[in-house]
């Protein structure tokens, strides 16, 4: 087995910079996007810096709209279609 070259090593690091600073873009990203809605549950009292509490409040609140729009298509359905009831 062959010690790698000064060339491939350097295409090496080239590469690893790469993929390290793509990810640090889209870790950035999803920060961003996880900011203004955790920017609004912080005006909410005693929410303020509590992640934990902050995703289990979109969570909770993510199921429930959910949980309305299923049963609210399903209830049109049932509607629309009179030989179902």
């Amino acid at each position: 087995m062959n010690a790698p070259t000064q060339e491939q090593m350097a295409d090496y690091n080239n590469q690893m910079q790469a993929q390290i600073s793509n990810a640090q873009k889209s870790h950035e990203s999803r920060q961003n996007k996880e900011g203004v809605i955790s920017s609004c549950l912080d005006k909410l009292p005693g929410l303020d810096g509590e992640r934990d509490r902050k995703n289990f409040i979109i969570k909770v609140y993510s199921l429930i709209f959910l949980m309305l729009g299923v049963t609210s298509a399903w209830s049109a359905y049932v509607y629309i279609n009179k030989g179902l009831q």
